[in-house]
């Protein structure tokens, strides 16, 4: 048995819905989405955060007509904080530009987050509206160590003409093969 141990950074994406918002702060957050809209798609000076404007023009090149475009959030913008209050359990705030400083939303993930450090950072994410709701999703980038193990490698021995053996690792014996792959080529070769 081979045994191989292969360190790779995986990525998740972890949604959240942004749940139980106040009447002001989801105007702020419908306000900042419609302006990115309205951003990319008419490039009207409309008062949207600065990052967010930045994002929208390095992201987006190909504006479609009639599509809507996620807010993307910079990595070194999300500040997720764990607070268990009544409310929920993860606070994010949101940089909107009506709002001096931005609003904390309460988000409701469908799996626990995992706290910035220790092998996980937080990439860049999105916040999208669907059906006059909106989510956040989260992308994580992780450091695992995947172990891959063979137990049944496979040795061949290809002569000049002719296969000679082939050898499975947990055998012992070796299998010769050559008569009976001669004798198929045979066969394929008249029709």
């Amino acid at each position: 048995m081979v045994s191989v141990f292969v360190v790779m950074r995986v990525q998740k994406t972890i949604k959240c819905k942004i749940a139980n918002l106040t009447v002001k702060k989801k105007k702020a957050l419908e306000r900042e989405y419609k302006n990115l809209q309205e951003y990319l798609h008419e490039n009207e000076d409309v008062e949207l955060y600065s990052a967010n404007k930045q994002q929208a023009d390095r992201y987006y090149e190909e504006i479609k007509a009639g599509k809507e475009y996620p807010i993307s959030v910079r990595k070194d913008l999300i500040d997720l904080k764990i607070m268990d209050n009544v409310v929920s359990k993860y606070w994010l705030k949101v940089r909107v530009g009506s709002v001096y400083g931005g609003i904390n939303v309460p988000l409701k993930p469908h799996t626990q987050i995992p706290v910035q450090g220790g092998g996980v950072e937080y990439c860049e994410s999105k916040i999208l509206k669907k059906d006059e709701d909106f989510y956040f999703h989260l992308t994580i980038e992780k450091t695992v160590q995947a172990e891959k193990s063979y137990s049944g490698l496979l040795a061949i021995d290809i002569g000049q003409k002719y296969l000679a053996v082939s050898v499975a690792s947990h055998r012992d014996n070796p299998k010769f093969q050559g008569r009976e792959i001669r004798g198929i080529r045979r066969h394929y070769n008249w029709l």
